[in-house]
């Protein structure tokens, strides 16, 4: 762990202010404790973050809270922020929407983004590029931020160089895999690799390093409006909000505000994740063919599928942090819907792991059109008949008659021997494979 002395001396560097807030309520581990997230334990590099609680003590998650953040030994350095899923940690106004200001204002084709920690006068060996100072470490450069900031026609240059010498060295990982992450998007969406860094792409540098002024990337204290703007070259202009794209989003203004729902109330909310917004916004402005297919493996996104052994419990409804999985039913009928847009993946993972009667299932693929469309598409279809243990509303095949045996819900099902519930939460714990 690092010293105090030396974390100190990051939290001054990196800004200071506030540490992010903890919106505990959006914690996987609250949805389901067979869930066991320890992302944000494990991403941070002060060792800040801890998980009091194993598990919930109660049945709506609002009786522990299951994330703590040390005050004084976070260093701000805003990787929480970016790791998280489900946007339990909440910081309004992020530094790094002041980048795109300076990088727009830039002449050259290729910005380098450098830490704090980076001399002034250290030169760069990047040919012919900006230097843009980043507010705070560059794990804080979210996978968003990285596509949002790569749209505006530059290639980007992370100065990863003097990272395993940093007291936090191990963000280190981090940065890598937000630009794997963000040039994999590219990809998918039909765009060339922009993002860079000095020790992944060491061959594109240039053998002797030059010096060039550095802009820090901070210069104003500007809004999330003036971001997009900024990104879309509309200055003067409405900027077009994501969340007005995404059924059920908050406004930009509020984004990381935390409700007292969330905070204390009971019963399982469902949020957005600003990153997840974001996110989606930067996917519109590259425009991918909306028949292209994009493979699910390595990237925070998921196809859904119900098999036949569904019973319309609707839990995979109610353990979805964000909606993506949604009922509509009446007393006869009911369709289970899916948004592609708006689902996690195997970050999350709850509709498998929470499904009594394992009849979630991912797929491979979906396309761009369904990441980009507001409108859900049905996955399952049934009629409801009252189960024959306990008379609650249970699936039957659309073509049922008669002749049909009549159903059993989940909880029956498991008292008549049908299924092992303990067993297989135990097998999905971790997840799809």
């Amino acid at each position: 762990m690092t010293d105090l002395n030396q974390l100190t001396e990051l939290a001054e560097l990196w800004g200071g202010g506030s540490p992010p807030r903890v919106a505990g309520a959006r914690c996987m581990n609250v949805r389901h404790r067979a869930r066991a997230c320890r992302i944000c334990v494990d991403a941070c590099p002060a060792d800040a973050i801890s998980i009091p609680f194993g598990d919930r003590s109660g049945g709506d998650g609002a009786d522990a809270a299951p994330i703590a953040l040390n005050q004084d030994t976070c260093v701000r350095c805003g990787l929480c922020l970016n790791v998280c899923p489900t946007g339990v940690f909440v910081q309004p106004e992020l530094p790094e929407f002041r980048l795109a200001q300076a990088i727009t204002r830039s002449q050259s084709q290729a910005v380098e983004l450098a830490c704090p920690r980076k001399e002034p006068a250290a030169p760069s060996r990047v040919p012919q590029a900006s230097v843009v100072q980043t507010p705070r470490c560059l794990a804080a450069l979210s996978v968003p931020t990285l596509l949002g900031l790569s749209t505006v026609g530059k290639t980007l240059w992370l100065n990863d160089s003097i990272c395993h010498a940093c007291p936090v060295g191990h963000a280190f990982g981090v940065i890598q895999r937000a630009i794997a992450a963000a040039n994999r998007w590219l990809q998918v969406m039909g765009r060339p690799p922009a993002i860079r860094s000095y020790l992944t792409a060491a061959d594109e540098l240039a053998d002797e390093p030059v010096s060039q002024p550095v802009v820090r990337g901070d210069p104003t204290v500007i809004t999330r409006r003036d971001f997009f703007r900024s990104l879309t070259g509309l200055a003067g202009q409405a900027t077009v909000s994501v969340v007005a794209e995404i059924p059920g989003g908050p406004s930009l203004s509020q984004l990381g505000n935390v409700s007292p729902s969330e905070t204390g109330g009971h019963g399982l909310s469902h949020h957005i994740p600003a990153q997840r917004q974001h996110l989606a916004y930067a996917l519109r402005r590259l425009a991918p063919d909306p028949a292209a297919s994009v493979p699910t493996a390595a990237l925070p996104i998921a196809d859904v599928r119900i098999t036949d052994a569904c019973t319309a419990c609707n839990l995979c409804v109610q353990f979805c942090p964000t909606e993506a999985i949604t009922l509509v039913s009446d007393e006869e009928y009911y369709v289970l819907n899916f948004s592609a847009a708006l689902c996690l993946g195997k970050d999350c993972s709850l509709c498998v792991i929470g499904c009594p009667t394992d009849a979630v299932r991912f797929g491979q693929e979906v396309t761009a059109g369904e990441l980009l469309s507001t409108q859900p598409r049905p996955i399952k279809a049934g009629r409801l008949a009252p189960c024959d243990g306990c008379g609650a509303p249970t699936d039957v095949p659309l073509e049922a008659d008669e002749t049909t045996e009549a159903p059993l819900c989940y909880v029956c099902q498991a008292q008549a021997g049908h299924i092992n519930l303990l067993g297989s939460l135990a097998d999905r714990k971790q997840g799809p494979e």
